[in-house]
């Protein structure tokens, strides 16, 4: 399982929406989910767009990806044990 502090070195940079999809290679509406249910923090807006916590973007999509059929399950899991 992937550790957050594998990605410190991307705390506090901010990444638009579509940038994280495109560089991540994962929808935009995964990404925004994400943002809007509170996994990843938001840093502010730009033109009306989300700039997002890249590192929080990063371990998320790592944790997504270990187990791809059910990626969502994974980080909802996460999430229930880190409570």
């Amino acid at each position: 399982m992937p550790n957050r502090s594998q990605f410190n070195h991307l705390e506090g940079v901010g990444i638009h929406v579509a940038a994280a999809a495109r560089k991540y290679n994962l929808p935009q509406p995964t990404i925004s989910r994400w943002a809007k249910n509170g996994y990843i923090r938001i840093l502010g807006t730009e033109k009306n767009r989300l700039i997002l916590n890249e590192k929080d973007v990063a371990f998320l999509i790592a944790l997504y990806k270990l187990n791809p059929g059910s990626g969502v399950k994974t980080i909802k899991a996460y999430f229930q044990e880190t409570k």
